[in-house]
């Protein structure tokens, strides 16, 4: 539902067109989309910046596959990536509902050990679009 409703809305009067898949992708390819296209970028990490754990109490199985073990990292979290420097990257934190700032060597060991996950949006840009980069 996120995504369909997100496509209706225009992003600085550019018309988003499609969905861009980041995932697995290098921080530095990311950071350079969101130079390049200016678009946020949602993206996993953990609360906080804290280290990720497992429960071992906690354990999750697929319902269609009961022999299929599901590990859930805690703290999981989602941020939207608007921006970075040398030292930091700047995201839009649901958690404390501010623009934080994170330290960038932490904030990229906390992307590849929630799994490297991103997506961000193509943009119809009139004569050309920013879809293949």
């Amino acid at each position: 539902m996120f995504i369909p409703m997100m496509m209706k809305r225009p992003i600085d009067d550019r018309q988003i067109i499609g969905v861009k898949e980041l995932s697995q992708s290098s921080l530095d390819y990311i950071l350079d989309y969101l130079e390049r296209t200016k678009v946020p970028i949602v993206i996993w990490t953990t609360l906080k910046q804290r280290e990720p754990f497992f429960v071992e109490e906690e354990v999750w199985y697929d319902y269609l596959d009961r022999n299929c073990i599901i590990k859930w990292k805690s703290p999981e979290h989602c941020v939207t990536l608007v921006g970075f420097t040398n030292e930091n990257v700047i995201v839009n934190d649901p958690d404390t509902g501010k623009q934080e700032h994170y330290d960038r060597k932490i904030f990229e060991k906390r992307f590849i050990e929630m799994g490297s996950m991103a997506f961000s949006f193509t943009i119809d840009e009139g004569d050309k679009c920013l879809n293949d980069y």
